[in-house]
């Protein structure tokens, strides 16, 4: 059998009272008798956990980016309309460009995806 470690360190915390009454919930059956204490819920809740830490700066500055670029190519596609338009480029040209345009569109977006997100997106059918 393996051999029992003692807990010798304590963590505090304080919870508002919908965070105590939905731990309440979660460790206590429909008879309201506990069937984990709050600290072996905390434990396996810790253990169990994956935390994502995000860098505020760092992420500002993807979006200040994204931002700019989709600004970019907004003024681009005005321009393809506005030329498509007054006949200056090719119903062909325009079809090409506006497709570049989206996928350039789509990239964007994919790349605002958090850092963590383990989950891909379905690719697209047509």
């Amino acid at each position: 059998m393996p051999e029992k470690k003692t807990k010798s360190s304590v963590i505090s915390f304080r919870i508002d009272d919908d965070a105590l009454t939905e731990l309440m919930m979660k460790t206590t059956d429909s008879r309201g008798e506990q069937i984990i204490s709050p600290s072996a819920f905390a434990r396996a809740a810790l253990e169990s956990a994956q935390v994502h830490v995000v860098d505020q700066e760092l992420e500002a500055f993807r979006v200040y980016v994204a931002a700019k670029l989709g600004n970019n190519i907004n003024q681009i596609a005005r321009r393809l309309n506005t030329d498509a338009k007054s006949g200056v480029i090719n119903t062909d040209t325009y079809r090409d460009v506006a497709a570049q345009l989206a996928s350039i569109s789509d990239e964007l977006h994919a790349l605002l995806q958090p850092v963590y997100d383990d989950e891909k997106p379905e690719p697209e059918t047509e």
